[in-house]
């Protein structure tokens, strides 16, 4: 029977406490915590699959459409409920407030969107950001989800030099991307806005995080690691010192290039950090293996990611009256 990775749980309630943290605008920790859960998506995909690749349909459209809702109707009810609560008091607002046709209009399209979760398609704010704000990352991540079974042909070969590659194209292209959008920006004034939603929310880019975390999963299950204690302490520790540098440089506005520095800037640290406490030999994560509560947040996870920023915003409301 495969090894249950109990590490796995407090990774994920890192990353959900570092969003948290940001959206109550206590640290700016919110693209570290988007990096590490959808690095560590791809990550436990492999770990789930690679052994078992029956279990992963032929790629069609059909059979990834199916595979995808088998991977996100636990927490879709949700979603939907969260959905139709801000959308009671938008348009219930939009009501008693005498709305225009067009804003109706266009909440309704946002509404219709995020039904279906494709509203991380949707190019500007108002749009990918529209109802419950968050459930944007369930929208992404269903498209990685959808392109699973394809890239995971690659994967399921265990032919190193085409995973190398698969990386190296990945980590290429998210590059290529950044660059461009740098020149347009510099060059052809294009806005911040449109370069956010590339390099933050957009799904074909996102993927690029998936797909490294599927390549990180597969070297976690095939090579040995011969390291002892001492030396995953070590890394852990770094990972933790590495992290902190890289939050107090995003916060301070230094080297804050917008293209650069909402994605790749973290991917890296988030890759060391999904292996190595997945692994789970260093002082830090055995300790915090330990923790109940921190485990009990990251099975919690998903659901408390969905709500969160409604809790939030409801009792910024409850204070303010």
């Amino acid at each position: 029977m495969k090894q249950r990775l109990v590490s796995i749980q407090v990774i994920r309630a890192i990353a959900f406490i570092l969003i948290f943290l940001s959206h109550v605008e206590l640290l700016s920790t919110g693209p570290i915590g988007v990096s590490l859960f959808l690095v560590l998506s791809g990550f436990c995909m492999t770990y789930a699959y690679l052994d078992r690749p029956k279990k992963v349909p032929n790629p069609s459209l059909r059979a990834n459409f199916k595979f995808t809702w088998e991977k996100i109707r636990k927490l879709y009810p949700l979603h939907l409920i969260t959905l139709l609560f801000v959308a009671t008091i938008i348009f219930g607002g939009l009501i008693l407030h005498k709305g225009t046709g067009k804003e109706i209009a266009e909440q309704g399209v946002y509404f219709v969107a995020n039904g279906l979760l494709i509203q991380s398609w949707i190019p500007w704010r108002n749009g990918y950001f529209s109802f419950n704000a968050v459930s944007w990352y369930l929208s992404t991540s269903a498209f990685s989800y959808f392109l699973f079974p394809w890239v995971f042909k690659t994967i399921q070969s265990k032919d190193k030099k085409r995973i190398v590659k698969l990386a190296g194209i990945t980590l290429g292209l998210m590059g290529i991307v950044t660059i461009i959008l740098g020149i347009g920006q510099k060059n052809f004034g294009w806005s911040k806005a449109i370069i956010k939603w590339v390099v933050y929310i957009c799904p074909f880019y996102r993927a690029g995080d998936f797909v490294i975390g599927l390549v990180a999963g597969y070297i976690f299950v095939t090579v040995k690691n011969s390291w002892g204690g001492v030396q995953h302490t070590a890394a852990e520790s770094l990972i933790i010192v590495l992290m902190a540098i890289q939050v107090v440089i995003y916060s301070s506005g230094t080297m804050h290039a917008t293209n650069w520095m909402l994605t790749l800037f973290w991917l890296p640290t988030s890759i060391i950090c999904v292996y190595f406490f997945a692994t789970n030999k260093g002082s830090i994560s055995k300790l915090l293996s330990k923790s109940k509560t921190l485990i009990w947040i990251g099975n919690i996870s998903g659901e408390a990611f969905l709500i969160h920023q409604i809790c939030i915003k409801a009792v910024e409301v409850l204070t303010e009256t």
